[in-house]
C-alpha cells in the first residue's frame, strides 16, 4: 500500500517514520504537520488481519491529510511496552510528537474513520 509505512525505531531519539518498510526515522515524521495514525498488529493475530485492509484503505483516502502507519508486536517489544500496548490490534493517533488517542479493534473502516475524526476534533 503506497501511502502506509511500516516503523522502525531509533530508541535514543523520539519515534520517527520513515519510507516504506521500517521504524528507523521517527523523530521527524512526528513532529510533522500531519497527524500520524498507527496500528500495533502481528501476524498471528487473525483480528489484526481482518482489520488490515480496512486500515489500509483509511490510510490512503485520507493520504493528504495523516500518515498510516504499522508496527510488529513481535518486532518491536520496547515501544510495545513504551506505548503500554497490551491488546491487539490497537490504533493510535499521534499528532506533534504525542500520543492524542488510541481504539482497541475497531470493528470497521467507518469505525476507524470515526475515531480520527473524533480525535482530531478534540
Amino acid at each position: 500500500v503506497a501511502n502506509t509505512v511500516a516503523l522502525e525505531v531509533d530508541y535514543a531519539s523520539d519515534i520517527t517514520f520513515c519510507g516504506t518498510c521500517h521504524l528507523a526515522c521517527a523523530a521527524e515524521r512526528l513532529h510533522a504537520d500531519k497527524p500520524e495514525l498507527v496500528d500495533f498488529w502481528a501476524q498471528w493475530c487473525p483480528y489484526c488481519r481482518r482489520i488490515a485492509p480496512a486500515f489500509d484503505k483509511v490510510g490512503e483516502q485520507y493520504a493528504d491529510t495523516l500518515i498510516a502507519g504499522k508496527i510488529n508486536y513481535d518486532e518491536e517489544p520496547q515501544l510495545i511496552q513504551r506505548f503500554g500496548i497490551d491488546t491487539i490490534p490497537t490504533l493510535m493517533l499521534f499528532k506533534s510528537g504525542e500520543v492524542i488517542g488510541s481504539v482497541v479493534a475497531p470493528g470497521s473502516k467507518a469505525a476507524i474513520e470515526t475515531f480520527i475524526r473524533e480525535t482530531l476534533a478534540q
